[in-house]
């Protein structure tokens, strides 16, 4: 038996009807079913939860979307991304000891409310089920595989979070130590949480993976353009200047060699060409590295 009540203190009958006829556990076990048929799980796992690879893809993103989606940062992207580089730096002890319990810094985080599931968690073969599910030896495997992406994950934010605290305590002097430590985790959390979305965008996550991040991402953009539009403008055009002006170098120098590239490279991907060549075959590969952008930096 479960009473909502409103802040009035009166039942809400929304609340009620939104869960009465509902089963959750039901739909959730049938849902997660079709998922496994359909080899989602699989999928999920070697894209993120079993992908030690992922924290080398992830990263650059995660960066680039707390910057844009938080104030903690310069707004000029250089100072900015010099000033998450020194706080990663900070925090880089706390976040990759080869321990499972947190650890100063990281630790502060989690005590403040600041745990999520990550994407690499929701890649993990079991997700969400009971422990004994997977065979011990196998879990350890999984716990190794995912051990880079989770910890690059949590890397972002652990040094968001201490950017947050030292920029609050000045704005805020007042302010309790217990108060600036929740906000400064809820900073740092917030920008990209993947608790939030929808039942209808849930629902379709279980069979498009990921599905509800590329909507929360989405909104994320369209939020802070509506928080302050001069800033995100700002902030959108020195992306665009840059993708540009590697863009049109690759066109002048590289031309003979962006001929070759996949078109997703080309449009969700920043490419710098390697300075040598290799033949396969009776085709000419040159290699190159690329940096992965997000859904908004992609569009």
């Amino acid at each position: 038996r479960m009473v909502f009540k409103g802040t009035n203190r009166t039942h809400s009958n929304e609340l009620v009807e939104e869960w009465n006829g509902r089963d959750p556990v039901m739909q959730k076990g049938m849902v997660d079913t079709i998922s496994s048929f359909f080899g989602v799980p699989i999928l999920r796992a070697s894209a993120t939860g079993m992908n030690p690879g992922f924290a080398a893809t992830n990263t650059p993103r995660d960066a680039f979307f707390s910057w844009f989606r938080t104030d903690e940062y310069h707004h000029f992207a250089p100072i900015g991304f010099f000033q998450m580089a020194t706080d990663m730096v900070r925090v880089a002890k706390d976040v990759w000891h080869p321990g499972r319990d947190p650890i100063g810094a990281s630790k502060l985080f989690f005590d403040h409310r600041g745990a999520l599931e990550f994407m690499t968690t929701q890649g993990h073969l079991f997700h969400g089920q009971k422990k004994g599910v997977l065979h011990p030896k196998l879990k350890a495997m999984e716990r190794a595989a995912s051990f880079l992406g989770q910890r690059s994950e949590l890397w972002i934010r652990v040094a968001l979070m201490q950017r947050a605290i030292r920029n609050l305590t000045k704005k805020h002097p007042a302010r309790t130590k217990q108060e600036i430590n929740d906000e400064a985790a809820w900073i740092a959390r917030s920008y990209l949480d993947f608790a939030q979305g929808g039942t209808a965008s849930k629902f379709a996550d279980k069979f498009i993976p990921y599905f509800n991040v590329g909507m929360i991402s989405t909104r994320g953009i369209i939020e802070t353009f509506q928080k302050d539009k001069h800033v995100a403008l700002w902030k959108s055009m020195q992306f665009a200047t840059l993708f540009t002006s590697i863009m049109i170098y690759n066109m002048i120098n590289n031309s003979h060699k962006i001929q070759g590239q996949d078109d997703d490279d080309r449009s969700k991907w920043i490419s710098f060409f390697l300075p040598w060549e290799k033949k396969v075959g009776n085709k000419t590969v040159y290699p190159f590295i690329k940096i992965p952008m997000d859904q908004g930096q992609a569009a």
